[in-house]
């Protein structure tokens, strides 16, 4: 392959990365520009931009384009498509299909390096013949493989300084966007109601805008390490995107963010001289005993700051319905994306009944799993997760470069996430499918480091 090892870092030459006058006609810019929509829509960054029709009935106008606005990044009805939203996807695939075709014999190489992936989603698939609605499942699952194969097509044809160069992009546009809508159209930046005052800017929630900016301060602070130029809009973009978490008052995001500092602080420990370790463990030690103390004696007050109560805004209540549904269909679960349909479904609205709100998903991503696929795809994720994991740490210790932290710090991310949030196996979805070029890019960062071909389309 016409490659090269530099310091770690794989250099492509313009033939690999598809630049070579064998494709004549093919703008580069097209194609990013491309890459870079499909990533801010599966991000719900373009929310406030994509109607769906005439606004409801029965709303007072001042909450009319507040209600618009969320509605145009959910389905009309759990169980049928949005025409707006069912267009852009199709067209999002179907370019990258065909972008795929000219470099198949590439992708098919590097798509066989990762089985236990394509396991799991031929799970997904074959839960159809065990849902509550098996062609909603069949319709979803088959939405989740093309935006599996959208990572997969990124992770070939990006170098890793590429794909963090997209991220940061999409997160500075939201970022931009979210601080337009926030100062100068409020009804949508900033929320009403119980959560009057926290912002979620250009996204539909002010947990979608914490969770976004938490993501953007990791593409930011890797950027900012690794490269040479832009630093300052790197740092730029972190302020901005910390002061953006603050106005959210999303206390996952705030969390996220400290353990992130914390590990990131143990990094510096564990990599300083031997003589002062032990001082900065010992500090490290008492600064964990004085937030220990902090949250034990002042937790309550700290949760209503952010709007949460013990029961983390009904969430302990929410998975204690969670596990009992689980038990019912342990093994195979209740399909994919077939349980949370409303009031349209049996068991989602007895959830509903008994948690007293309407809960889109268990809040928490490894139960989701367990309730859609069961333990049978729980575990084909955690052992897939796990490999991807051991090879993140070995791309780690083998890479001299600042960017070698990015694979492990993303899978770090999106576990921690899925604790409080649900992002696995989510079709059209930006953290999915930053997962998905997170695991085939180290497959492929082992073939260049291997000396491996991979066939020229």
């Amino acid at each position: 392959m016409a490659a090269t090892i530099v310091g770690d870092h794989c250099e492509i030459t313009e033939l690999e990365r598809g630049g070579s006058s064998a494709h004549a006609g093919h703008s580069p810019i097209l194609e990013k520009a491309f890459v870079l929509f499909a990533l801010l829509y599966f991000s719900q960054a373009l929310s406030p931009f994509i109607g769906m029709g005439p606004p409801p009935t029965g709303y007072p106008p001042e909450l009319l384009m507040r209600f618009n606005m969320y509605n145009r990044m959910r389905e009309v009805s759990p169980t049928q498509s949005d025409p707006v939203h069912f267009t852009i996807q199709a067209v999002i695939y179907l370019l990258a299909f065909i972008l795929t075709l000219r470099r198949r014999k590439r992708l098919i190489h590097l798509l066989r390096t990762e089985k236990m992936l394509w396991i799991l989603l031929g799970v997904a698939l074959l839960s159809t013949l065990w849902s509550e609605v098996p062609s909603l499942t069949f319709r979803r699952s088959l939405t989740l493989c093309a935006s599996s194969l959208f990572g997969l097509y990124l992770a070939e044809r990006y170098i890793l300084g590429q794909q963090l160069r997209f991220y940061a992009w999409t997160v500075g546009i939201g970022v931009l966007l979210s601080l337009f809508f926030i100062f100068a159209v409020p009804l949508y930046g900033v929320m009403s109601g119980d959560l009057a005052g926290s912002w979620n800017g250009t996204y539909t929630h002010k947990n979608a805008l914490g969770r976004i900016m938490v993501f953007g301060v990791l593409v930011f602070f890797s950027r900012a390490r690794a490269a040479r130029t832009h630093r300052v809009a790197n740092w730029l973009g972190i302020g901005l995107a910390l002061i953006l978490i603050g106005g959210s008052r999303s206390l996952t995001a705030v969390f996220m963010l400290a353990i992130f500092l914390i590990i990131l602080f143990c990094d510096k420990v564990l990599r300083s001289k031997p003589d002062r370790r032990g001082a900065a463990l010992g500090m490290m030690t008492s600064a964990g005993a004085l937030l220990a103390i902090l949250i034990i004696f002042s937790g309550g007050t700290v949760l209503r700051h952010f709007g949460k109560d013990a029961t983390l805004t009904g969430r302990m209540f929410l998975w204690d319905m969670v596990l009992t549904k689980i038990g019912t269909h342990p093994w195979l679960g209740y399909g994919y994306n077939a349980l949370w349909l409303g009031t349209e479904g049996t068991s989602s609205a007895e959830i509903e009944k008994a948690v007293k709100w309407t809960p889109g998903s268990a809040h928490n991503g490894f139960l989701d799993l367990w309730l859609t696929l069961g333990l049978l795809g729980l575990s084909v994720f955690v052992l897939q997760y796990a490999a991807t994991f051991r090879r993140a740490l070995l791309f780690l210790r083998s890479s001299n470069g600042a960017e070698g932290y990015w694979p492990l710090t993303y899978l770090l991310f999106i576990a921690m996430y899925n604790f409080d949030e649900s992002a696995l196996l989510k079709q059209s979805d930006l953290f999915w499918t930053v997962y998905v070029v997170a695991v085939y890019s180290l497959h492929r960062l082992a073939l260049v480091k291997g000396e491996a071909s991979l066939p020229l389309a």
